[in-house]
């Protein structure tokens, strides 16, 4: 087998996060499989000496670069076992906030509802190529749960 065509399929495999995106509704479980993943990523990186700011970006980025090349082997131009980029879109949910079960219950929430609805352009996004297209929609349905909860988590309090 081709060494690009290898290094794809496993591009392939982490952007599908294993089996989870071959499972029904795979955007609903990536979400869900997100959130262990965002904990752990938050608190070993911050035992690196990691802020939150670097953790993100490099998740980021590193998703960027795997979507865009597992792209390569999967079909469409947003095939829908890529779930990475749900993990992507969580974080920024999340950004800055704690992980209190009322925070990721709702950023979980929110994010999905967003993601779902795709308003104000959002929908848009997809029409970018290759992993901006797949990025784009998930990045500004966190965006948009983020701004929600800075809003209403206040009055939760």
């Amino acid at each position: 087998m081709n060494i690009k065509i290898l290094g794809a399929r496993v591009c392939a495999l982490i952007a599908s996060l294993g089996p989870v995106g071959y499972l029904p509704y795979p955007g609903t479980c990536g979400t869900l499989c997100a959130i262990p993943l965002l904990i752990g990523m938050r608190r070993y990186g911050y035992a690196f000496g990691l802020s939150e700011m670097i953790l993100f970006l490099l998740l980021a980025i590193a998703a960027f670069f795997i979507i865009d090349y597992a792209l390569t082997v999967l079909v469409g131009h947003d095939p829908q076992e890529i779930v990475l980029d749900e993990v992507v879109g969580l974080a920024v949910a999340l950004y800055g906030l704690p992980f209190t079960p009322i925070n990721l219950l709702l950023a979980f929430l929110l994010f999905r509802f967003f993601d779902g609805l795709k308003p104000l352009g959002i929908e848009a996004l997809e029409n970018f190529p290759g992993a901006f297209g797949v990025m784009g929609d998930d990045l500004a349905a966190g965006a948009m749960a983020h701004m929600v909860m800075v809003l209403i988590l206040p009055l939760l309090r």
